[in-house]
């Protein structure tokens, strides 16, 4: 596989930083204030309802975003070369990226199941295309390094950090297809359940691996 486009690694992740500020930027201009009349309280309008449950969605929808930009970077800075169809897999998941703001405001003007599958279809396809990603990756060994070390062994990337990517990519398209499959029962649920899951798992992987210490943060 080669690069043929002769697009640097520093460029790829270059434009997808600003692709990720430009979708959360998009995704907090759909927080709108409400219009009330002279002498309405928010609490006696009606709406503040409707209001909170967007402010979750935006809330939501914050860390997950927060999340693939983390595992993003997680997956491409052990990456020593790139392959066209690295660069066309980066292009594919920065395109999901883009659409999650306008399957929010979908999700929060219609607040039915169909809107919801439709989000939850992004989010499991975005989560697919980092793990795709990955995948490629390990399977070109694209995180060996060229040059090798004293013995005459090739360096190759730590096996827990190979193992611990891998759980990183998949755990929000996980929790949107279970939240799918909630959806046909509790709605409500369905809607908060990958926050439910992402946030407490993030930690337990935090807490299980924060002793390894060839975690961290390396740019080659």
């Amino acid at each position: 596989m080669v690069n043929i486009y002769g697009i640097s690694k520093f460029h790829i992740k270059i434009f997808t930083d600003a692709v990720f500020g430009v979708a959360i930027t998009m995704l907090a201009v759909e927080l709108k204030v409400p219009h009330l009349g002279t002498g309405t309280t928010l609490l006696g309008s009606g709406e503040f309802g409707e209001i909170a449950t967007t402010f979750v969605s935006y809330l939501t929808t914050f860390v997950i975003l927060g999340t693939y930009w983390i595992t993003y970077h997680a997956v491409f800075n052990p990456i020593r070369r790139t392959t066209d169809l690295m660069i066309w897999l980066n292009l594919s998941f920065l395109m999901l990226i883009a659409i999650i703001p306008f399957s929010i405001r979908l999700m929060n003007e219609y607040n039915n199941q169909h809107s919801f599958i439709f989000y939850s279809v992004i989010q499991i396809l975005t989560g697919l295309v980092l793990f795709l990603m990955w995948k490629h990756a390990m399977k070109k060994q694209l995180v060996i390094a060229d040059e090798k070390e004293k013995d005459g062994k090739e360096t190759r990337l730590n096996a827990t950090i190979i193992q611990l990517t891998y759980i990183r990519t998949a755990i929000i398209p996980t929790a949107y297809l279970v939240s799918m499959a909630i959806s046909f029962i509790d709605p409500d649920i369905a809607t908060i359940f990958p926050l439910i899951i992402i946030v407490p798992v993030s930690i337990l992987l935090r807490l299980r691996y924060k002793n390894h210490a060839q975690l961290h943060a390396q740019e080659v």
